[in-house]
């Protein structure tokens, strides 16, 4: 039998498929394109290009005046700069979503930049490609007294299709045109490394400090592993977060007064991954990712009046309903940051960052609260710092925060992160959530040396509100029990001003990204 040499192509069918997904917005997990064997052999489907940096400029006009601080930071340019050179008549779609107060509606929002490009000659490796705005709705105010985070790229979406993968199969020639899709969230594939710029600030020569990065995509099927510049092993933890599609990494290293010191993330070599570098007990002053099923009673307290079966363990999560409380046996002291991931963080969960030799602590309340008046139904978010009895569960002076948006965010995976820098004079305690600065608090005096830290919940007060409008009365109307769900905490050092860590390709302090492709 005799076979005219021909050619097979993938159809405009796949990218009018592929174009149409990414105009939608739809998450691509991946394109797996498979071509059917002819006698021995098969041509794979593959990228244009292996990964991208894209880099985000803005035009940042100052509104700001008196203490009043407010900047408007309008969309200026989308630079890429692509691994591999684009073959004659590559395509591409790009789709950034950002996500901040648009200042043209008012309102926190989600807007997509798009872009359609076909590089008729080409275009070289390493070579900016520059995609220049001129649409004023992609503008986004910012202000530390009103509590308006800068804008967040919460995706990119790069598609591209060009030149072809080539195979001869005797008699048949097949040509596979070349295919890629790349966002924020896609791992690396293949074996290599990532190298991680971490710049000393404070002037000190820092041992045992813990430094944290993130990474787009899943990294735990990849053996990842970490070493200095000389080639040693650091102790490492990572968590992939499911529901931002993003790697955590924390690493324990020590670092040169004022100096670069360069590590590297290796990934992709399983003969070369040694798991007992994986080791949260080694990286943090405290960790505890309740894997047990009962409440590890060497490393929390609880009080005398609560039953520890009460505290309920399971699947490596810790449940807290209200009415409840624990705090360390370990004793913290100087700065350090806590770290404590809700699987599900319900209105009332309190934060314990201090706990003086009285068992009397300073807690973060994060509250919400239902005023109903006449047919309208008001939801109070706020965030008080109270003073906490560990012992017996009554609640002491309150303050609001110095600074912050004072409004909570509450549901599923919700990273809370409680800074304390402590000085010589007073001790400053900050609140985040998903990275967002939700509270400031300032103590005028130093906490006592080497106290513990807790963790609580307590229940949701809603009210009633009757009378006039200058002479509101506040009705007690319902106590509702609320729960929130922990999957990890730790505490790690913390120094001012804090290391810069910088992912080569990837700044998001200056929106830089790099993306890979997929396949």
């Amino acid at each position: 039998m005799h076979f005219k040499m021909g050619k097979l192509r993938l159809t405009s069918a796949m990218l009018a498929l592929v174009l149409l997904l990414a105009t939608l917005g739809l998450a691509v997990p991946s394109i797996n394109v498979s071509v059917q064997e002819i006698g021995v052999g098969s041509c794979d489907v593959v990228s244009p290009a292996n990964w991208a940096d894209v880099q985000i400029t803005w035009n940042i006009t100052d509104y700001s005046w008196g203490i009043w601080d407010l900047y408007e930071y309008t969309l200026n340019e989308v630079i890429i700069n692509f691994s591999d050179s684009l073959p004659a008549g590559t395509t591409m779609y790009i789709n950034v979503t950002i996500y901040g107060y648009n200042s043209n509606t008012g309102q926190y929002q989600s807007d997509s930049f798009t872009n359609f490009t076909v590089f008729t000659s080409g275009w070289s490796a390493g070579l900016p490609y520059i995609i220049t705005n001129k649409d004023t709705q992609y503008s986004y105010y910012v202000s530390s007294f009103f509590g308006i985070s800068p804008p967040e790229i919460v995706d990119i979406k790069i598609v591209l299709v060009g030149g072809s993968n080539n195979c001869t199969i005797l008699p048949i020639y097949i040509e596979v045109q070349k295919i890629g899709v790349a966002t924020l969230s896609f791992a690396p594939s293949g074996s290599g490394n990532v190298p991680i710029d971490v710049t000393e600030r404070s002037g000190q020569d820092l041992r045992d400090y813990v430094i944290n990065f993130t990474l787009g995509g899943d990294w735990s099927s990849l053996y990842p592993y970490v070493t200095d510049e000389n080639g040693n092993r650091l102790y490492y933890w990572y968590f992939y977060d499911a529901a931002s599609q993003k790697t955590w990494f924390w690493v324990k290293m020590n670092l040169s007064a004022n100096q670069v010191n360069t590590i590297y993330l290796f990934y992709g070599n399983q003969s070369a991954y040694d798991a007992t570098y994986f080791n949260p007990d080694k990286v943090f002053w405290f960790f505890d990712d309740f894997n047990g099923v009962t409440l590890n009673l060497s490393k929390w307290n609880i009080p005398a009046l609560q039953n520890p079966s009460n505290y309920t363990v399971s699947n490596g999560l810790l449940e807290l309903k209200g009415g409840q409380w624990l705090w360390t046996k370990q004793n913290f002291s100087g700065s350090f940051i806590i770290d404590l991931y809700a699987n599900s963080l319900d209105s009332t969960a309190f934060p314990i960052f201090y706990v003086d030799s009285t068992n009397y602590g300073w807690a973060i309340l994060l509250n919400t609260s239902l005023a109903t008046w006449g047919a309208t139904t008001y939801q109070l978010n706020n965030v008080t710092i109270r003073g906490f009895n560990l012992a017996d569960g009554s609640w002491g002076a309150f303050y609001y925060p110095d600074g912050g948006s004072r409004s909570p965010i509450f549901g599923k995976d919700i990273l809370i992160t409680t800074l304390i820098n402590v000085t010589s004079t007073q001790a400053e305690f900050y609140l985040y959530e998903n990275g967002s600065l939700i509270a400031t608090f300032t103590q005028g005096y130093s906490p006592e040396q080497s106290e513990p830290l807790g963790l609580g919940q307590w229940y949701e007060y809603n009210y009633t509100i009757t009378g006039p409008r200058r002479n509101p009365q506040l009705t007690l109307s319902s106590i509702i029990n609320t729960t929130s769900i922990y999957d990890w905490i730790l505490v790690r050092p913390y120094i001012y001003p804090e290391p810069e860590v910088r992912v080569v390709g990837q700044t998001s302090g200056s929106y830089t990204f790099r993306i890979y492709f997929k396949p």
